[in-house]
């Protein structure tokens, strides 16, 4: 069996459900709130992560982030502010 790994390949398109997962991690969601939001296993959003970390070329969720809204595969408007951002307007 192969691992869901080693199909990611880098510049590879973020399939609809990595979009979804990225835009949890920009408003400011952990793996397990994450995984209860979707529904899915921590395992799997962990799995996603990975995957989208090969195909950007990413470091981190910060860095995955920046390069899909940099890319235009989420858009700024997508993203919800915390509470402490509103709290600075």
């Amino acid at each position: 069996m192969t691992s869901p790994l080693i199909t990611a390949r880098p510049g590879t398109p973020l399939t609809a459900r990595e979009v979804q997962i990225l835009r949890c991690a920009a408003n400011g969601q952990t793996t397990a709130e994450t995984a209860a939001h979707l529904g899915l296993s921590y395992f799997t959003v962990k799995t996603h992560l990975s995957r989208i970390y090969i195909k950007l070329g990413a470091r981190d969720r910060a860095h995955a982030v920046g390069l899909t809204i940099r890319s235009r595969q989420l858009r700024p408007a997508e993203i919800e502010p915390t509470d402490a951002i509103r709290d600075m307007t």
